[in-house]
């Protein structure tokens, strides 16, 4: 795997991704669509990418918090 400039082994990555430049990107360019456009045959869908957060906790995927107790 290569890593990132800058890595240094036993630290967390600074590095923030970015809505705009991957694979996805990339392969809507090829079908017509223009950075700023919005998706769809209208083009009148989302125009923004949707932010990935990640999970750090230890709940379920989709849990708020645990509403019980032991």
């Amino acid at each position: 795997m290569k890593l990132p400039p800058g890595h240094v082994p036993g630290l967390v990555s600074q590095h923030k991704a970015t809505a705009y430049g991957g694979f996805g990107q990339k392969m809507l360019e090829k079908m017509g669509w223009a950075k700023g456009q919005g998706l769809g045959k209208e083009k009148d869908g989302m125009k923004e990418a949707i932010e990935v957060k990640k999970k750090e906790d230890t709940l379920g995927v989709g849990a708020d918090a645990p509403t019980w107790k032991l």
